[in-house]
């Protein structure tokens, strides 16, 4: 019985090799992200990560305690070097789905639980890591970003301007924030806000979950924004691609950080982590219960719940939690 059992898992996990654990991994993901994200996936782990560790590694010998980290540690290091300028953030990327591979094999008995070559010792990274990525400031600091944002000293582009303002006030993520269309501005349920559809890059959807779009409560405020906007624009896009800058349609993604280092906030002040601000300060200065907080940031709960989240939008309320918000930024310094 039982030592035979045990006898025929080692052969199992002996014989799966790491081919087998990211052709698994991508397998067991399809559902739950988009095609594109995992085109992205599929790409990256075939053509850093198996192009440089063959499929044919017996998953064992990736083991912490069989030399594996070491092993991961020399690949992440050669896609660091070899991604044609983008070595940081390529192997970076190829880190997070390595570890997120074996953790993928891990949970299919194919290799020892705590034996992710990938994980250092997790408290301390993921620390780290939150402070590499997404550096954000105190609110004693925000009234200085928001004088230099007005100030534009750095002379740029008012395109980049005028999206960071925005940012401050509806803290979208980037990638939605300068795809933002002006026939996406529709009148819902007695609000007149922007009517983003879920496929839209940085709004974050599940696969079964793109259908619903998110909602951003326009305020006076924004109004006064888009109006200067709209000069600027000839266009379907809020912020027009910069000439000469950008290959997209729109401006580019990477602006409105790229704005802030020019200010001088490289390192201090991440265009993501301005969520991390909005979503505290929304509660310690504005007492905003955390259901509004989670909706207004375009998170969706999960699939039992999301036929009641949908019912009912609580746009009023939330044109009443952006209002507060847009008034605060004003009172901090927020020109428009």
């Amino acid at each position: 019985g039982k030592a035979v059992y045990h006898q025929q898992k080692k052969i199992d996990q002996d014989q799966k090799t790491f081919g087998d654990a990211v052709y698994g991994f991508l397998k067991d993901k399809q559902a739950d992200i988009k095609p594109f994200t995992h085109h992205t996936y599929k790409n990256q782990l075939e053509n850093h990560v198996l192009s440089n560790l063959s499929h044919m590694t017996p998953l064992h010998e990736l083991e912490w305690d069989n030399g594996g980290r070491n092993r991961i540690q020399t690949l992440v290091e050669r896609i660091k070097i070899n991604a044609n300028g983008h070595g940081v953030e390529q192997s970076r990327r190829c880190e997070n789905l390595l570890s997120q591979t074996f953790k993928f094999a891990i949970s299919q008995g194919w290799m020892t639980r705590g034996q992710n070559p990938v994980d250092e010792d997790k408290k301390r990274k993921s620390s780290e890591k939150r402070v590499e990525h997404h550096p954000t400031l105190s609110w004693e600091e925000v009234p200085q970003l928001i004088r230099e944002i007005n100030l534009n000293k750095s002379n740029d582009h008012i395109q980049r301007v005028l999206a960071t303002k925005l940012l401050l006030m509806t803290f979208l993520r980037t990638g939605a924030l300068v795809r933002l269309q002006w026939d996406w501005i529709k009148t819902v349920n007695g609000v007149k806000c922007f009517e983003i559809p879920g496929t839209t890059s940085g709004i974050k959807r599940k696969k079964n979950q793109t259908h619903i779009p998110h909602h951003v409560p326009i305020t006076s405020q924004m109004e006064m924004l888009l109006d200067t906007a709209k000069i600027y624009s000839n266009d379907q896009y809020v912020f027009q691609s910069i000439r000469g800058l950008s290959t997209y349609p729109h401006l580019e993604p990477s602006g409105i950080q790229k704005y802030l280092i020019k200010l001088g906030y490289k390192g201090r002040q991440r265009a993501h982590g301005w969520r991390r601000t909005a979503r505290t300060q929304s509660v310690d200065l504005l007492g905003i219960e955390e259901d509004l907080i989670k909706r207004q940031m375009g998170w969706i709960p999960d699939d039992k719940v999301e036929k009641a989240y949908n019912q009912s939008l609580r746009l009023k309320e939330r044109k009443e939690y952006l209002d507060q918000w847009c008034d605060l930024l004003v009172k901090t310094g927020l020109e428009l």
